[in-house]
């Protein structure tokens, strides 16, 4: 398949309308649908938007993760002629197969990875190599399927925190700052004008919106902070010796709630900490970058985070959990979320 030596984004978004239209034409004609996505967190974040998409429009569909799509191929032979697949966050590279596999029948191909082989004219796809667009770095497959859904619906500008989700549980988080860029960055904007997504300057420690602070600090192993990483009892004894509380009441602090004085206070003890083992002071400038804040989930929750929502997605793929991760991701919540943590 020929891919555009020149980044051309007007193209692909055009294109997403394309697709669009073929799906919303295959809705029309009263088809049900087999949404097959992969099961890290981006890919369960994409059946998830997927799934939202076609759940929204009210047609028949069912949803699978699998780790390879060889695991696909042999079920969905049997579908009836009437069931469409639904590729998501996977499928580009294996386009002679799926040519081979579905003959004539429709089926949708919505990946970032690079496209290997030739597309039958029954495959819809899209993906952002053909238009010289980086979908390693610039868009992940969550986010290709959100520029489909959207523009199939304008309500599923809604769905666009999970394929920030996507994004950066694919750690496409790699501009200056651990910003996401390229196409990401109109998933963002999608999502800050609508009120779902607040994104600030901030030090980035693992388990910022749940851990106690000196936990999250304790946890924080890119980068390695030495003396600190790994070792709670170092941390809280840095973090008391600077002033910084660490519980309100009787309730442990954590990352987001210390005040801006604090958080410089916190990140000048570090320093001194490095300094003090003669380490360079240039560690310590990776602990800040952008956080993505989920402003509609709770606070002190896995979820208020957009990169510990994405490792959460991750931990449902490794344990067989796929199903509780990608209803998660559509809103589900209470019993779905306890188990999802345990």
């Amino acid at each position: 398949m020929a891919l555009n030596r020149f980044r051309d984004e007007r193209g692909f978004l055009s294109e997403a309308r394309n697709v669009a239209e073929r799906l919303r034409s295959l809705i029309d004609e009263n088809r049900q649908f087999a949404i097959i996505c992969h099961n890290d967190a981006d890919g369960l974040s994409a059946g998830a938007i997927a799934s939202a998409m076609l759940l929204r429009e009210g047609v028949r569909f069912f949803t699978r993760a699998v780790r390879e799509i060889e695991e696909a191929l042999e079920a969905l032979r049997s579908l009836p002629e009437s069931c469409v697949p639904i590729f998501v966050d996977m499928g580009s590279g294996y386009l002679d197969e799926l040519s081979q596999a579905f003959g004539e029948k429709p089926l949708l191909v919505l990946d970032h990875h690079e496209p290997l082989g030739s597309a039958s004219s029954n495959v819809i796809q899209l993906n952002p190599h053909i238009y010289g667009i980086n979908g390693a770095e610039e868009v992940s497959g969550a986010g290709v399927v959100y520029f489909v859904a959207r523009s199939l619906n304008e309500e599923n500008v809604l769905l666009s925190p999970v394929a920030v989700i996507g994004a950066l549980g694919d750690l496409q988080d790699r501009s200056d700052g651990r910003g996401l860029h390229g196409l990401n960055e109109l998933i963002v904007r999608d999502a800050v004008d609508e009120g779902l997504l607040k994104v600030e300057d901030d030090l980035l420690f693992y388990g910022r919106s749940f851990k106690p602070i000196h936990v999250a600090l304790a946890s924080t192993m890119n980068p390695f902070i030495v003396g600190i990483s790994g070792n709670e009892a170092n941390a809280y004894s840095l973090l008391t010796s600077i002033g910084i509380k660490v519980k309100e009441d009787d309730r442990w602090r954590v990352l987001a709630d210390l005040s801006e004085d604090e958080k410089r206070r916190l990140y000048n003890g570090i320093l001194k900490h490095l300094a003090s083992l003669g380490l360079p002071p240039s560690i310590v400038e990776e602990l800040v970058g952008k956080v993505y804040e989920l402003t509609r989930e709770e606070p002190w929750t896995y979820l208020r985070d957009a990169r510990e929502f994405a490792s959460l997605l991750n931990a449902c793929g490794k344990t067989g959990n796929e199903w509780l991760g990608i209803a998660i991701a559509m809103g589900g919540r209470g019993a779905l979320l306890e188990e999802a943590q345990r």
